[in-house]
């Protein structure tokens, strides 16, 4: 158990490190420099996507409210293009350089709209009561593992989900827990789950994967930097958590869009190596510990070592111990005994 504890260490380690050159961009620094050669600069850097997305995302929102207003019949009243909800900038406090090409943006810049982001009902909306056997499923924190979704099991009934859409999630989204030792810690949601909704205290995003892929946004919350500006943002001793409402100003890098599908790629390849090696080392201890109980299986029948037919058998070595032992306890008796009238 210790030497898989430590090989896991060692692996996580490893992965943290991973993730680490993943959202600095020394990960594809060499794929960088391959494209320059190659290809030149980038169509688009991280800047322009971030700047077109952020304009179509608003033309979207306006047509949206153009398109209510005719519905109801109604003139757009003055000012109206004013209310539109911007995304939050990102908190540029602690960050480090990036490569030329990226840019930070927040993870509310990142998402389709203002209800991208969303946390699970709270109180009487949701009780383990309402759990049934099938059904739309209930992603809690023990279904958000570090960077990858753990499938353990809840449901509600199909009524009950009609009324909590609001908090619904969709193969591609991200889950984030908020509540937590090391936040924030997240994973996508994957194909075969949905329908489903997060339960309190995890939180949905709905990415602009225009803009940001999932796996990047995902490598980048998990990394060790988001995780230690997130501590400044974490509330609460003993059960630190992250608001819903401090979520949106995390800062991401993004990259331009070819660099993120090779680092995408380049992810997939580091994880499965992981899980390889993973496999790997738990077969190596599955046969150590086999190994050692044969060999002490071998130690106890005498099968271990060569047997001398002229050694003395067990059983007559134990007996003649034995009565040695017997005979000289009734020694020390006889010596020790004394005689009436000795002082």
């Amino acid at each position: 158990m210790e030497e898989l504890q430590a090989a896991q260490k060692k692996l996580s380690q490893y992965r943290q490190s991973l993730l680490n050159a993943a959202i600095d961009g020394s990960l594809t620094a060499s794929w960088r420099e391959t494209q320059r050669q190659h290809q030149g600069e980038p169509e688009e850097t991280g800047a322009q996507l971030l700047e077109r997305i952020l304009t179509e995302r608003r033309a979207g929102w306006e047509a949206k409210q153009l398109a209510r207003f005719t519905d109801q019949g109604r003139t757009p009243p003055k000012g109206w293009k004013a209310k539109y909800p911007e995304p939050q900038r990102p908190d540029l406090t602690q960050l480090s350089g990036l490569p030329e090409d990226w840019i930070w943006a927040s993870v509310d810049q990142c998402v389709v709209d203002e209800t991208a982001i969303t946390d699970g009902p709270f109180g009487s909306n949701l009780k383990s009561s309402h759990y049934r056997e099938t059904g739309p499923r209930v992603i809690r924190l023990q279904n958000i593992g570090d960077g990858a979704f753990l499938d353990t099991r809840a449901h509600i009934d199909d009524e009950h989900y009609e009324q909590l859409l609001k908090h619904s999630v969709a193969a591609g989204d991200l889950v984030v827990a908020m509540l937590g030792e090391v936040l924030p810690r997240a994973c996508i949601v994957p194909p075969g789950v949905a329908p489903a909704i997060v339960k309190a205290d995890c939180a949905r995003l709905r990415l602009n994967t225009d803009l940001l892929r999932p796996a990047v946004m995902n490598a980048a919350l998990n990394s060790p930097p988001v995780r230690e500006r997130a501590v400044s943002l974490m509330k609460g001793i003993g059960r630190p958590r992250i608001n819903l409402g401090a979520l949106p100003s995390i800062a991401i890098p993004v990259s331009p869009s070819l660099e993120q599908i090779a680092l995408e790629d380049q992810l997939a390849e580091a994880d499965a190596s992981i899980e390889e090696m993973h496999s790997t080392i738990i077969e190596a201890l599955k046969r150590s510990q086999a190994q050692r109980q044969n060999i002490l299986k071998a130690a106890f029948s005498g099968q271990l070592v060569p047997q001398d037919p002229k050694d003395e058998p067990a059983s007559v070595l134990l007996e003649r111990i034995r009565a040695e032992r017997t005979a000289a306890g009734a020694g020390v008796g006889k010596r020790g005994r004394k005689t009436r009238g000795q002082s």
